[in-house]
Formats: structure tokens, C-alpha cells, sequence
């Protein structure tokens, strides 16, 4: 059974019968929903280092609409279940949930394996489905930042009241 888009867009309940000649149907139906499409208006936070990890909390409406809600980035080979949904008043249009960033993949250099590998960071698209099969992209995207190195802190010290200005040395 494929079931149809619903005209405009929005949400739609539709009764689901069989029949095995196009004429008579079941008796009983059982219940199908369609659901508008998501719409993400903010990530947060919208960059993560490239070892993954990252929480990522999406905010927008009919996040909440599906069966199956699962988010994928671009690049990734997985999905994984977004977090239950939360923050949601009596109301409220709005719904949060949340998705881990995995890492970015990265290849040794050709012929090198022992050479290991360090991933680059960069955009990514984050993709949405509210029932495990079609997912969207959503914008905005994540972006991923390279590791970052700090070789030296000065001072190396301060007050217990702070206020104190640290001026950072990266290689």
C-alpha cells in the first residue's frame, strides 16, 4: 500500500482498507497520518569538533508530527533516533529535539595506512525523517571545526575573583 501526498501540504488522516480486485474492500480500516513537513527555524549549537558527539537541539514546528523521527548528517553511513521531544508548552507551535553529531570519516593517504588520518571539518547537511524512511535536508546546516591545540596560557595565573584577561598561543 503506497499512500498519496496530501494537497497543501498540511497534515491529513486518511482510513486504510484492502482489496484484492479494486471493488471490495476490507471491512475494517486502520488509520494512516500524513504530516506537514518539518521546518527547522534553529540549530543549537550549530558547530562541533570533528571527533562527533556534539548534542545537537533542533527548534521549529511539526518536528513532532511523526512515528519514527531520526536524524542522519551528511556524511554519516547511520541514523540514529532523535532524543525525545521536550519543551513544549500547552499551545506552544514550537517543538525541540535533539540528535547526536557523529564524527566526520576520514582516509588514511593512499598507501599510507599506518599514516593514520585526520578529519577535516566542514559543512554538513543534517537530514530529518518522521518515519524512518524519507529523509529531508534541513537548513540550517552543522558545521564541523578542525581540533584545536593550545601550546601556551598567559598568564598562568589569577585572582579567585577572575577578571582576569588570558591571552592563548596555538601553534
Amino acid at each position: 500500500v503506497a499512500a498519496a501526498r496530501a494537497s497543501g501540504g498540511g497534515a491529513l488522516s486518511l482510513a486504510v482498507a484492502v482489496s484484492l480486485n479494486g471493488q471490495q474492500y476490507s471491512r475494517t480500516s486502520l488509520p494512516f497520518r500524513q504530516h506537514a513537513p518539518p521546518l527547522v527555524a534553529e540549530l543549537s549549537p550549530s558547530l562541533g569538533p570533528v571527533w562527533g558527539g556534539t548534542l545537537v537541539n533542533l527548534s521549529g514546528s511539526a518536528l513532532a508530527e511523526g512515528s519514527d523521527i531520526r536524524c542522519t548528517f551528511q556524511h554519516a553511513k547511520t541514523t540514529v533516533a532523535a532524543l525525545p521531544i521536550a519543551n513544549r508548552s500547552e499551545g506552544a507551535a514550537e517543538w525541540s529535539l535533539s540528535c547526536f553529531a557523529p564524527p566526520v570519516p576520514c582516509k588514511p593517504p593512499v598507501g599510507l595506512p599506518e599514516l593514520g588520518c585526520t578529519p577535516k571539518g566542514g559543512a554538513s547537511a543534517l537530514l530529518l525523517t518522521l518515519n524512518g524512511q524519507q529523509y529531508e535536508p534541513i537548513a540550517p546546516t552543522f558545521a564541523y571545526f578542525d581540533p584545536v591545540t593550545v601550546a601556551a596560557v598567559s598568564p598562568a595565573c589569577g585572582p579567585v575573583g577572575g577578571a582576569t584577561t588570558l591571552t592563548l598561543t596555538v601553534p
